[in-house]
C-alpha cells in the first residue's frame, strides 16, 4: 500500500467515525427557560456544554427548566450525569425541572437507571410547561441563544 492510499484509508476511517456534536440552545416561555438539546448527549464536551448553559441561567436567576430531548438519539454516563447534575443544582435553588420528548432508547436509559423517577419525564413540551403550571395564553417564546462546550 503507497502512502496515499494509507492517508485515504485513514481520512475514510476519520470520518466514520466522527461523532457530530451536539448543539445546546434555549429560549423562553413565559418565565421557563426551555433548553433544546440537539444531538447526541454524549462525551464530556456535550454533557459540559449543558450544563454550562444551565449553571448561567441560574446565575441569571432562572428557576423553571424544560429540557428538549427530542433530538437527543443517544446519551452516554457523560450525558445521565450532566442531567442530574443540573436537576441538584436547579432542586438546590428551590427552581424546577421538566424532561420532554426523549426517544424510546433515550427514555429506556433513563428508565433502566430509575432517573425517571426523579425526573418528570412529559411527551412533549406543552405538557412540561402545564406541568410547571406555567404555559402562558399566548406561545411566546423569545432569546434563543446557542451554546457549545469548547
Amino acid at each position: 500500500m503507497h502512502a496515499h492510499e494509507r492517508a485515504a484509508s485513514v481520512s475514510n476511517l476519520q470520518h466514520s467515525l466522527f461523532i457530530p456534536d451536539s448543539r445546546v440552545s434555549d429560549r423562553h416561555s413565559g418565565n421557563v427557560s426551555i433548553i433544546d438539546v440537539d444531538g447526541p448527549l454524549t462525551a464530556e464536551r456535550a454533557a459540559r456544554a449543558f450544563r454550562n448553559r444551565v449553571r448561567d441561567l441560574l446565575d441569571e436567576g432562572a428557576k423553571s427548566f424544560v429540557v428538549n430531548l427530542a433530538e437527543v438519539e443517544r446519551i452516554d454516563s457523560y450525558g445521565l450525569g450532566a442531567l442530574a447534575a443540573a436537576y441538584n443544582w436547579i432542586a438546590q435553588a428551590h427552581g424546577e425541572m421538566e424532561l420532554f420528548g426523549p426517544q424510546p432508547r433515550v427514555r429506556r436509559m433513563l428508565h433502566r437507571l430509575r432517573l425517571d423517577s426523579v425526573l418528570p419525564i412529559l411527551d412533549d413540551e406543552q405538557q412540561a410547561l402545564q406541568a410547571l403550571g406555567r404555559l402562558p395564553l399566548a406561545a411566546s417564546v423569545s432569546g434563543a441563544q446557542d451554546y457549545r462546550g469548547e
